[in-house]
């Protein structure tokens, strides 16, 4: 799971004309924005060939839903933003979070189109000093995501009847809606970031798209990816990943492999806050930041 995630939490990030959209692993952005900007897409397609007779497909999407951590300060009137605050001696600065969602889901073999959503929140946290009194507060905001999800399934023509192959087609958009004239941060808090999905098959396996069996070949050549690669993870052919290439390392197979394992490891409630800070603007002077 880490190798998936991990661009988000290690790349640091100062706002500023630069950087016009945080970079990170995965992002889909939303359709309206991917559209109008290009920097980033609001999809991911894959095609994979799988091989049994009626197998049933389920699917996990996993991404993380940007939070935003907004510092504000209490002039005796009015909160107000600031980028720190200090209280008690403990210095407070805005920054953004990542909260893992998971979703399950069928994959149909007649195929179909549905959307999936994970809701968002709007909650504040009262800063008291020592005295009790206030000090400011810390406001986290997320976006309601939707995902479109489309699935079709197309069975291949073989010669051998002993064998049952198909190609199943799977594309994940970010349907969320944002206004023509949002913000980079705005937009950020409406991206599912380091986006992938984990299929599972059951009366199956998926076809390995390196080396496939000589009856496949001819069906693995033929199948498109955009915007992402599926890697069957594990050896028996029950476990495909769905990620974008840059999010793993060159040995993608282990990389899949490590993937499950640390999901099947994590129990609820163990699951590490991400965390990114904001960094404020340089001091006059400063040496820039490194590229």
């Amino acid at each position: 799971m880490g190798c998936l995630i991990e661009g988000y939490v290690l790349c640091p990030y100062r706002s500023g004309a630069r950087d016009r959209f945080r970079w990170a692993f995965g992002v889909l952005a939303p359709s309206g924005f991917a559209t109008n900007d290009g920097s980033e897409r609001s999809w991911m397609e894959v095609q994979f060939a799988l091989r049994g007779w009626q197998p049933r497909l389920r699917a996990r999407l996993r991404f993380l839903q940007p939070e935003r951590h907004r510092v504000e300060v209490f002039d005796g009137e009015r909160f107000q933003p600031t980028d720190r605050l200090v209280v008690d001696g403990e210095p407070l600065v805005p920054f953004e979070e990542g909260r893992l969602c998971e979703i399950d889901f069928d994959l149909p073999l007649g195929g179909g189109d549905l959307t999936l959503a994970v809701e968002g929140l709007c909650s504040d946290e009262v800063l008291r000093d020592r005295f009790g009194m206030i000090a400011g507060r810390v406001r986290r905001e997320s976006r309601r995501l939707e995902m479109e999800v489309r699935v079709g399934f197309v069975a291949a023509p073989l010669r051998r009847r002993s064998k049952a192959l198909g190609v199943m087609r799977l594309r994940v958009e970010n349907v969320t809606f944002v206004d023509p004239d949002a913000t980079t941060g705005d937009v950020l808090l409406a991206s599912a970031v380091s986006a992938h999905v984990v299929v599972s098959v059951e009366n199956g396996a998926f076809v390995p798209t390196e080396d496939p069996p000589a009856y496949a070949a001819p069906v693995v050549a033929a199948c498109r990816s955009e915007g992402a690669t599926p890697i069957v993870a594990n050896d028996g052919g029950s476990e495909l990943l769905v990620a974008v290439p840059s999010a793993v390392s060159d040995d993608f197979a282990d990389a899949a492999n490590d993937a499950i394992e640390d999901l099947e490891e994590i129990e609820e409630g163990e699951l590490m806050a991400l965390r990114t800070t904001r960094f404020p603007p340089p001091e006059p002077g400063a040496p820039a930041m490194a590229s």
